[in-house]
């Protein structure tokens, strides 16, 4: 049986992008630059997020990863997380040594409680990662509320 749950949204101009990139058979330029294409994203990036940098990665894995070590994330840190996301979210907070606490989902869009938030921060929470999923966006501004109230 197949549950479709999220279906991906890509036009001709996309998948034409992405065969010219296989069929030039280049995706970076070297180890640790990437291509063309890549700088010209993480430039985009920059632009849209109003940012200085922008930092392409192969995956959201890496970038939670990336994320959580620009914060300085270590072992007896507490990362605040949704029960209900992909298991990198867990995987990542792991990684860092820092331990994963999660926080109760609500039922009508898979994002994370605000209310069971509160009654799982701590002194030792030092990040909330706030997983939008399913086109649902989290409720953004309670959580950085009570994100504000605790540091």
């Amino acid at each position: 049986m197949q549950i479709p749950i999220n279906v991906p949204t890509l036009g001709r101009e996309e998948i034409r992008a992405v065969n010219a990139v296989l069929q030039k058979g280049q995706l970076t330029s070297s180890a640790y630059h990437g291509g063309k294409n890549v700088q010209e994203f993480e430039k985009s990036a920059t632009s849209f997020v109003k940012s200085k940098f922008a930092v392409a990665v192969n995956s959201g894995t890496a970038a939670l990863q990336a994320a959580l070590y620009a914060l300085n994330i270590k072992k007896g840190d507490e990362v605040l997380l949704p029960s209900f996301t992909f298991v990198a979210t867990a995987n990542s907070v792991v990684s860092v040594g820092a331990k994963p606490v999660f926080v109760d989902v609500l039922k009508e869009n898979y994002t994370i409680d605000p209310d069971d938030l509160r009654k799982k921060i701590t002194k030792k929470s030092k990040v909330i990662i706030p997983v939008h999923l399913y086109g649902n966006v989290a409720f953004m501004d309670q959580i950085i509320e009570i994100a504000n109230r605790h540091n």
